[in-house]
């Protein structure tokens, strides 16, 4: 059992720039095209999502879009100066005028703590994720449609891959879709017990929607509960190979608390 890891730190910072521009539902077709279209050519010092979300609470967010389905782009840039930011960002300028448009440098080690509260002990959270290539208009005009039933905070997020993601080739460790051009996840975080079902379902429906457009592999911590054969994870030969080592080192199945594959 590992009980200890050593890190090899890299210098950063000591700023990260973040932007978040927000949308009117009515644009998230424009705005998704232009994000699509800007995956090729992307800056490696930048990253990115596109992500179909509920302006939830409605007190934090302005009257013309409080409450319903809203667009969204969020991205960072390390370079920590917001004119090269916003440089990095200039081919997403003209999909749309955002209603909220802000960008900021932050202490990266702030930056890391700002979602502690968010993600606390005690709310209660459910995901279901993928990873594609190239997403159909239809599927984004489904989600903005089915946001407007999400539970509390709902989102479905279009984040962007490649950089140092796709420098190491697929069968390079156990983690699989690291060549595809984006991340799906649809996700819902909630605190009332009494919508547990609910928020699941929603996750469900929302991974049903995209799952046409998706490409082989899962992240492992982003699988529902009705997917359980480590193949789909994986990919059959990672799968063998990691059956392989379970069968050596934990043969009793001792650590099975998971997505469990069996010696």
């Amino acid at each position: 059992v590992v009980t200890a890891f050593e890190f090899r730190m890299h210098r950063f910072g000591p700023n990260l720039v973040r932007g978040l521009r927000i949308y009117r539902p009515e644009d998230a077709l424009a705005v998704f095209g232009a994000f699509e279209s800007f995956l090729p050519v992307a800056p490696r010092e930048l990253s990115f999502s596109f992500v179909i979300a509920r302006a939830w609470p409605a007190e934090d967010y302005p009257p013309e879009i409080a409450g319903g389905p809203i667009a969204v782009i969020s991205f960072s840039h390390s370079s920590g100066s917001e004119v090269k930011a916003l440089e990095a960002v200039a081919a997403l300028d003209a999909a749309a005028k955002p209603v909220v448009d802000s960008v900021s440098a932050q202490p990266y080690l702030e930056v890391q703590g700002l979602y502690d509260t968010t993600y606390a002990w005690g709310v209660r959270f459910a995901c279901a994720g993928g990873y594609a290539n190239v997403v159909r208009p239809e599927t984004i005009s489904a989600g903005v449609d089915h946001m407007a039933r999400g539970i509390d905070d709902a989102s479905i997020g279009f984040t962007a891959q490649g950089g140092a993601i796709a420098d190491l080739p697929e069968d390079a460790m156990a983690f699989s879709g690291r060549q595809a051009a984006m991340r799906l996840l649809a996700e819902e975080m909630w605190e009332d017990p009494a919508r547990d079902a609910d928020a699941k379902r929603w996750c469900l429906e929302a991974r049903d929607i995209f799952v046409g457009d998706t490409v082989p592999g899962h992240y492992v911590n982003e699988v529902p509960d009705d997917v359980t054969d480590p193949a789909a994870i994986y990919g059959p030969a990672k799968a063998e190979r990691l059956r392989a080592l379970k069968q050596t080192w934990d043969p009793d199945n001792v650590f099975r608390l998971n997505k469990n594959i069996a010696p």
